[in-house]
């Protein structure tokens, strides 16, 4: 019992100095951006580029990236994800300079819809211009077989099968256990022969664990 107090109370110690040393780090870039006589607002928060919108005394307005790290952009980390709603388009999915892939909550990434800037309006020509690996998630079912293409693309393409947002919340995937077990191996083989690695079920922090 000693032991565990003493790692979270070293837990808490290494968090304060990281957030004391972060929260330094965002004053002084408003402060220089301040000294210039410009007002600076932040539109975005760390992890990431911190966007600053910066209006001049003649009330124009522009738009200012700064990274939180003293030593210049974030590395982008293979570990690092976003989770994005297709409401948006593709440049703003590319301004997350430092996550190396995505999901949508789905098998599409959404672009096909007419989100992307691209003149085309396809998110397979689009996703090829972002650098970032799409990965797929079947959200509450199974898709009916066969595949529509890009739902076919996705999996050929990607790495990892995301499974079940939330399944144990009514206003998420909504799927019994019991329900989700039966269907699995029906998931395993469609991630056979995509060779794909699955990804358990996610589940809240207050009904997951018992679900």
């Amino acid at each position: 019992q000693s032991v565990f107090i003493k790692r979270k109370t070293s837990r808490f110690r290494l968090f304060g100095k990281a957030a004391l040393r972060l929260a330094l780090i965002k004053l002084m870039f408003i402060t220089s951006l301040e000294k210039s006589s410009h007002f600076a607002s932040a539109v975005m928060e760390y992890p990431g580029p911190i966007v600053f919108e910066v209006e001049s005394p003649e009330g124009s307005k522009e738009k200012v990236t700064k990274f939180a790290t003293t030593g210049g952009p974030i590395a982008i980390s293979e570990k690092r994800g976003i989770a994005f709603h297709t409401a948006h388009n593709c440049n703003t999915l590319n301004e997350h300079s430092a996550v190396s892939w995505w999901y949508s909550w789905g098998t599409k990434a959404g672009f096909s819809n007419g989100f992307c800037d691209n003149p085309e309006g396809a998110s397979l020509a689009a996703r090829n211009t972002l650098g970032k690996e799409f990965v797929p998630m079947f959200w509450n079912e199974v898709p009916s077989m066969p595949f529509d293409d890009e739902t076919h693309f996705n999996l050929q393409n990607a790495k990892y099968l995301m499974t079940f947002n939330e399944p144990e919340r009514e206003d998420q995937a909504n799927l019994s256990a019991d329900y989700a077990a039966s269907v699995w191996p029906q998931i395993v083989s469609i991630a056979s022969e995509y060779s794909l690695k699955l990804v358990a079920p996610c589940g809240t922090i207050d009904g997951g664990k018992q679900w």
